[in-house]
This record gives C-alpha cells, sequence and structure tokens, in this order.
C-alpha cells in the first residue's frame, strides 16, 4: 500500500465524500491549496485508489474523530464539578460506545454523539464546521448546532 501525502488524504477523502462536498472545502482553502487539491481529486476521481487504500484514509479520519471523543471523555474525567461547558451548553459526564468505522464516513458521523461531533469540530473554522453539518442528518446537525455558543452557530449557519 502507498503512503499518502496529507494533501493526497485529503483528496481521497473529499472524492469519497463526494462533489458537493469537495466544492465547498476548495472554496474555504488557501488558492493555492485548492488547485493543487483539486487536481489531485480529479486524479483520483479519473484513476481511484485502491478500496483498501480509500478505507485506510477514511478509517484515520475516523479514527481522529474517536481520538477526540477519547480526549473529552478523559478531559471531563478529571474535572471536579458535574460537567464540561461547551459553548453556552453543559454537558454531563458521557461515556461514548467506540464505533467501528464502516465504508460510510457520513453514516459514521451519523452515528456519533452530537457531543462528539460539536467537540471534533467546534474550534474549527466556521466553514468547516458548515462542511460537516450539510453533509449529516438535518436532525443530527441541528443537535449538534445547539452545542455551539451563539456566535459560532450564527457564523456556521451563515455557511
Amino acid at each position: 500500500m502507498l503512503s499518502f501525502t496529507s494533501d493526497e488524504r485529503l483528496a481521497i477523502l473529499l472524492s469519497v465524500m463526494g462533489g458537493e462536498v469537495a466544492e465547498s472545502a476548495f472554496s474555504s482553502m488557501n488558492p493555492t491549496r485548492a488547485i493543487f487539491v483539486k487536481r489531485l481529486f480529479d486524479d483520483f476521481n479519473a484513476d481511484p485508489p485502491l478500496p483498501e487504500e480509500i478505507e485506510n484514509v477514511v478509517g484515520d479520519f475516523f479514527q481522529y474523530f474517536q481520538t477526540a471523543v477519547e480526549k473529552t471523555v478523559a478531559a471531563e474525567g478529571s474535572k471536579s464539578d458535574s460537567g464540561k461547558s461547551f459553548g453556552d451548553k453543559t454537558a454531563e459526564s458521557r461515556y461514548f460506545p467506540k464505533i467501528t468505522p464502516s465504508n460510510n464516513p457520513v453514516a459514521d458521523l451519523n452515528r456519533l454523539d452530537p457531543f462528539q461531533i460539536a467537540e471534533a469540530i467546534g474550534e474549527d473554522h466556521p466553514k468547516t464546521v458548515a462542511l460537516v453539518l450539510r453533509k449529516i442528518d438535518v436532525r443530527q446537525a441541528a443537535k449538534v448546532i445547539e452545542l455551539f455558543n451563539p456566535e459560532v452557530r450564527s457564523e456556521a449557519v451563515v455557511y
């Protein structure tokens, strides 16, 4: 199996997520990087990587979210009060079962707890937050948005 650069991994992930998501991501990138990643994206669409390579990239992406969740749970466990403040909401200590990634990253995101998604993307650029929220189920996205503070919520909705 080949080793991919971060830009190649991004292009593969975007090709899995589809053209609409890719175009939205390209518009929020540095223009020079967007041109480069778009070329890779087009190359991967013309000559797709092996299924195992795609699974590896998607699995790494999912692992990123799982790691964010584990850090969140560990941080909550070390607090002496009853919960962790996220935005203007208070989240009680939670246990999140480990989810085995499937071949559908959007379905995997929808299986996560809204708090997990909010914690993973909460400090990203509002365009990135909007990009993720557009791909998940509307009800799930609404629950995630509720967890953001009003400023992040309004910025993400604008995009």
